[in-house]
């Protein structure tokens, strides 16, 4: 209910600050209880605006509710409570004077924890009662208000403990050993895989400890629950345990308990206050430490070596270790003489390994490796590498040489044997160019002879069929022509295509390039295989936008990938069936596109494609040479360019390759071929499914 001026006596006002102590108790949060603050100042002064703002750690005043107001634009102030304060306050509650603003500090235990101000929209003459009932108000909240600040702070430390628990990945638990209750922090609950709201007990976290660790887990907690276990031993000494637990999902994690006894006091049980805390990683470390060092130990025993020791005053050697498996003496046999020694090492070897070793102990070094051979006890030479570490006195003189010698004779028949087979290859490389060579150079000879005799028998049938057409010639005969006619162009192109795959096998393509616009390669492409496409019965048709990039191409080697392609899209699309050859820019490349709706290609034959005689079988008895789609892939490469198919049976096939633009177009300048898109259909609207 809404008080004004002249009804607003003492039993109004109680009834009013009631209501505003049950609204206030009703609410759940520090928020809300400001929130109601505002709201019901404005509801006993009549007015429409109010804000509460609480003081913050720096000592300035910031606006925590409002109401009546759409949006608050400042909502930090400088406090404490001062003139300038109240005509800031004025301008945010919409009014000309400070006047016209009511404002009452909230105080608690003697100290301002904020201020409610209101803008009450009456004249200055009722300012004394208003300033009451806002003052009555103040008090009403101000208690509960300070009650659920503290409860906020204390939400938000339990969450900031919460979260650097999960950042650590540390849990703090407390076992009551009078009452055997136990309390833990949420992070225990993660640790052992426990939903949240699962009870804390001492058998919750027990079941999800390993089988294996939980019978000794068990009996270190029964002793513990003993009185008499020697607590006095436990104010001075952390107990640590470490166990698996598998959580829910199968895994396991290692964790770790470390806890110390807290005596008990006239207010509080004897109790354990420890902390708990993941270990997986370490033991991963740890587990590997120690499978390193089992390999060493097992690769120590397995080498083919022992160890000598060299002392300068009485310039004698010592020898330890599997010595009789290197050179065939047992160390306590050998002879401590060093000359012994040196006297075994092959002849060719010895001048070169006394110098290593020389050097290395004149000239300051730390120690020295040296391969060699040396005489074995049965008279023949084994190849050992020696490895040493030279211990020097204070003025720098080698007092002491600790070395190493492993037998190596296996690796050396191996590098001699590698080395052997190297020059072999080497011979055989040679002698296999000599032989390519010789095979171009004769391939080249017999197909340029026997190209043009297959050229002259291509224009003399020509000739023949011209002029012959309009005689009546018998059936057999047209045919024969028209055999002849068919395998002469056939032995043509397979020349070619022979030469050309040569060419590229040795990296000999000749290019001649120039700037060649896309649009017009795909309808030179396509009229060349006009007729052919009538003839099968399939819809060819090119797309390529006018102002596509110039591409710097052989324009004849471009046109032949085209044809080659093409040529087998006819081949293995039906009729009725459609082949489209499209041209568009990708980033500075143009993708040339060829695309049926053949019989497509089974992935295992995908990633065959482009190999050398590679052809596709299934189709009705039709088979090339199987080098048109290697030569395609020998061209785009030759031109930098990149060459790809995507197929499916029964969907049809895509061959694609991208050529880079010219250096021109790279540079913005696009030139332009006649039309804005070049669609060319082949085949007779009748034909057309």
């Amino acid at each position: 209910m809404t008080l004004p001026p002249a009804e607003r006596d003492a039993l109004g006002l109680l009834i009013a600050l009631t209501q505003v102590s049950h609204a206030v108790s009703n609410a759940g949060s520090l928020d809300q209880i400001l929130h109601v603050a505002a709201e019901q100042a404005t509801r006993l002064l009549g007015s429409e605006r109010a804000v509460v703002l609480l003081t913050d750690d720096a000592g300035g005043l910031r606006v925590r509710a409002h109401h009546g107001l759409d949006h608050v634009p400042v909502t930090w102030f400088a406090g404490p409570l001062t003139e300038t304060l109240v005509a800031e306050l004025a301008t945010l509650l919409g009014e000309t004077s400070p006047e016209w603003v009511l404002t009452v500090p909230l105080v608690v235990r003697g100290h301002v924890t904020g201020v409610l101000a209101v803008s009450h929209g009456a004249a200055p003459d009722v300012a004394v009662s208003a300033e009451s009932i806002l003052t009555a108000l103040a008090d009403q909240i101000a208690a509960p208000l300070e009650n659920a600040r503290l409860v906020e702070e204390v939400r938000q430390a339990e969450l900031a403990a919460e979260n650097a628990e999960r950042a650590t990945g540390v849990g703090i638990f407390s076992w009551d050993l009078a009452t055997d209750s136990v309390d833990w922090s949420p992070e225990v609950y993660r640790l052992h895989g426990l939903p949240p709201n699962m009870p804390r007990t001492f058998a919750a976290t027990l079941a999800t400890i390993h089988p294996d660790d939980r019978a000794s887990i068990e009996a270190t907690v029964d002793a513990l629950r003993i009185a008499d276990i020697g607590v006095g031993a436990l104010v001075d000494d952390f107990i640590e345990l470490e166990y698996r637990v598998v959580l829910p999902d199968g895994s396991v994690r290692w964790l770790a308990r470390r806890a110390r006894f807290i005596p008990a006091t006239h207010q509080r049980s004897p109790r354990l206050l420890g902390v708990v805390f993941d270990i997986t990683e370490r033991k991963a470390v740890q587990a590997a430490l120690l499978a390193s060092e089992e390999r060493f130990r097992l690769a120590t025993e397995g080498l083919a070596g022992f160890v000598y020791d060299w002392h300068a005053a009485p310039n004698a050697l010592e020898y330890f270790g599997r010595m009789e498996e290197v050179v065939g003496f047992r160390p306590q046999d050998a002879p401590s003489n060093p000359e012994w020694w040196t006297n075994r090492v092959h002849p060719d070897d010895f001048a070169r390994a006394r110098q290593i070793s020389n050097d290395a102990i004149h000239t300051g070094a730390a120690g020295w490796l040296v391969e060699y051979r040396v005489q074995h006890r049965e008279g023949n030479y084994v190849d050992i590498a020696e490895s040493s570490r030279i211990v020097r006195d204070v003025a720098g003189a080698a007092v002491r040489v600790v070395g190493g010698i492993r037998d190596v004779t296996q690796r050396k028949a191996f590098e001699r044997e590698r080395q052997t087979l190297l020059e072999r290859a080497q011979v055989a490389r040679s002698d296999a160019e000599v032989a390519l060579r010789a095979r171009d150079e004769m391939l080249g000879v017999v197909s340029h002879d026997l190209g043009n005799m297959l050229a002259a028998m291509a224009m003399s049938v020509e000739a023949v069929t011209h002029d012959t057409a309009s005689l009546a010639f018998p059936d057999r005969i047209r045919h024969g022509l028209s055999v002849v006619e068919r395998s002469t162009v056939s032995m043509l192109r397979l020349i070619r295509d022979l030469l050309d795959f040569a060419s590229m096998e040795t990296g000999a393509v000749a290019l001649e390039r120039r700037a060649e616009a896309p649009a017009a390669l795909l309808a030179e492409a396509a009229e060349m295989f006009a007729g052919g496409a009538v003839e099968c019965g399939v819809r060819l048709e090119t797309r390529a936008a006018s102002d596509l990039p110039f591409v710097q191409v052989d324009p004849e080697r471009i046109l032949q990938a085209l044809a080659n392609l093409i040529r087998n899209a006819l081949e293995y699309t039906p009729r009725g069936g459609r082949v489209l050859i499209r041209a568009r820019q990708r980033g500075p490349t143009v993708c040339f596109t060829v695309q049926d709706t053949g019989v497509g290609i089974s992935r295992e034959e995908l990633r065959h494609v482009f190999d050398r005689y590679w052809t596709k079988r299934q189709s009705s008895g039709r088979r090339g040479t199987g080098l048109g789609l290697a030569i395609v892939k020998g061209i785009v490469d030759a031109h930098g360019g990149r060459a790809s198919v995507q197929s499916a049976p029964g969907r049809g096939s895509r061959f694609s390759f991208s050529i880079p633009i010219a250096a021109s177009s790279e540079n913005g300048a696009k030139r332009h071929f006649e039309g804005d898109e070049t669609r060319v259909p082949t085949t007779a609207a009748s034909e057309t499914p």
